[in-house]
């Protein structure tokens, strides 16, 4: 067999988003080579309080593909092996070729392009998300708050931490979506919310009971996915899964993610309304 290998010497610990851009990366790669990738053990961070980090492959256990790969624990002999050596696995902060970058972009999706991603869920989250939208009364909206604690440093040296979590308070939110129909709104977030209509649901509500905190969000955004309505928080944050049709998707801020770190003055641009997501088809 021709496999494909990446001798990565730190690699990164980053959340499970993160992870699947670089794993999408040596995928595009592999295609590109013509080639079967070696899937690596990673490690996953912010999990739980308890146990801060995770070990996993990430591919068959959080999520599913529809291309070659192979697993490198069952890897027997490594011959035809080309390797590739880098000094870290947040592949986009290297000179990657436009070829390259094209077709990672078609795989992963989320700050990269707005399109339907090639990753799928696994069937212990289509099953959870599933009941979650078959108990919520139609039309649904589904919400994804990125937010941040009003007291991270690491946010409050970048924007105005006030007026970022202001367009996601409740009242807000309220404003933003009284235009559209629905019977009941979900709302994906690590922060409890409190104070909320009864037709506004968590997945606290529900009696389910997680490894992780990243199967929780891999469900959370699965019901976003497939709501009537989908609004996420910024305008790369695109569909999670993929699927068979865009719906209807807005964003909460017309500004990027990566744009937090060229330090924009007025950066997040929320205005007090919603913004329409366009998606391509084809790349």
């Amino acid at each position: 067999m021709r496999y494909l290998k990446y001798d990565i010497k730190n690699p990164i610990i980053a959340g499970i988003t993160h992870k699947r851009a670089c794993l999408s990366y040596l995928f595009a790669d592999s295609i590109l080579e013509n080639r079967i990738p070696i899937i690596p053990k990673t490690t996953l961070d912010f999990s739980t309080e308890i146990k801060p980090f995770v070990q996993s492959y990430i591919v068959d256990e959080y999520y599913k593909i529809s291309l070659d790969y192979i697993l490198e624990e069952d890897v027997r002999i490594e011959n035809d092996v080309l390797i590739k050596s880098f000094e870290h696995d947040s592949f986009w902060e290297f000179d990657i070729d436009e070829k390259l970058k094209k077709l990672t972009a078609k795989i992963h999706g989320i700050g990269m392009n707005t399109v339907i991603p090639m990753w799928e869920p696994v069937e212990h989250t289509k099953v959870l998300g599933n009941k979650i939208l078959n108990s919520l009364k139609k039309p649904i909206i589904g919400i994804h708050l990125r937010k941040a604690s009003s007291n991270e440093t690491w946010w409050n040296h970048r924007v105005g931490i006030k007026k970022y979590l202001a367009e996601m308070e409740i009242d807000s939110l309220l404003k933003k979506i009284k235009n559209f129909d629905y019977g009941s709104v979900f709302i994906g977030t690590y922060q409890e919310i409190e104070n909320r209509p009864k037709n506004i649901f968590t997945i606290g509500d529900f009696n389910f009971e997680f490894e992780n905190n990243f199967f929780k969000y891999l469900v959370e955004q699965y019901v976003i996915d497939h709501s009537n309505i989908s609004i996420r928080t910024f305008s790369d944050s695109s569909i999670h899964f993929k699927k068979d049709f865009v719906g209807n998707n807005y964003s909460i801020f017309k500004d990027r993610w990566n744009t937090h770190m060229t330090d924009i003055p007025n950066w997040p641009n929320g205005g007090g309304k919603l913004y329409k997501q366009n998606y391509k088809e084809k790349l």
